[in-house]
């Protein structure tokens, strides 16, 4: 195969584009641990796996801070592109091992139900702690009344989503796409817990976000000379948002709880 991983390792490089941080470290540290990847497989996959998802880069970000659905699409693809460049660039890091072949048992249905509520629920109680942890870090940031350009640069290293509320209309689409690439600190806390059980170095992991980062930053760039429209937004960002109806449809809402029963 192209990337050198095994099937199951296509999970989560999926589930990272679709769901967004911090999905694909999960799942790729659950199938870690349950033998179907090999370490040095899981160490890859978290280097091009933690990805922003289309809700968050198209709707939240293109749509609401940038009001500019095209902004939202170049920024998404280009998050996809880093992706699959990264995850090509890896396949040179495989040690060609394959995780030995083992019968999957299925336990009990309520078992399965249940450790997958609980599971479900600690990954958003640990990602929600650390989004309120850095969103106070940034308030308090906010009182030192810094150098403006330095109190940009604080903010978008600390947590994305407020990174990129403060950048839009302050900065490019590229530093706005470098700042999803790269995710933030809060989105490195998120993760350490799942890169650290599949016994990735920090500073290797550390080095592939500063990378994502740079290529997000390299492929908006390239693409804003084929669709140069995508980097015109008429409205920056104020503390009045636009709620979308999609996100409140009774269509949306059952297509996300079909899509939780069946992953």
């Amino acid at each position: 195969m192209i990337f050198k991983i095994s099937p199951d390792g296509f999970i989560p490089i999926l589930m990272g584009l679709l769901g967004g941080y911090p999905v694909g470290a999960k799942i790729t540290s659950d199938l870690y641990k349950s033998g179907r990847l090999t370490q040095n497989e899981a160490e890859r996959l978290m280097y091009f796996t933690v990805n922003s998802g289309p809700a968050f880069t198209i709707t939240a970000v293109g749509l609401s801070m940038l009001n500019n659905y095209y902004s939202g699409l170049i920024l998404y693809f280009s998050n996809i592109l880093t992706a699959v460049t990264l995850a090509f660039l890896c396949r040179f890091l495989s040690d060609n091992t394959h995780p030995k072949t083992q019968e999957i048992k299925i336990k009990d249905k309520a078992y399965v139900f249940i450790n997958s509520v609980s599971s479900g629920s600690n990954a958003i109680i640990n990602i929600s702690a650390w989004v309120l942890t850095f969103a106070c870090l940034s308030g308090i940031i906010g009182s030192f009344n810094l150098e403006k350009n330095i109190n940009l640069f604080l903010n978008a290293i600390s947590e994305v989503t407020n990174g990129c509320k403060i950048c839009c209309g302050n900065t490019s689409l590229p530093v706005i796409s470098a700042i999803l690439g790269f995710g933030g600190l809060s989105v490195i806390c998120q993760v350490s817990p799942y890169f650290t059980c599949c016994k990735v170095k920090f500073r290797n992991f550390l080095v592939s976000r500063i990378l994502n980062a740079s290529l997000c930053a390299f492929y908006t760039y390239g693409l804003l000379k084929i669709f140069p429209q995508a980097e015109e937004t008429a409205i920056i960002y104020s503390n009045k948002t636009t709620a979308f109806g999609i996100t409140y449809t009774m269509g949306a809402a059952l297509i996300l709880i079909i899509m939780c029963i069946f992953f």
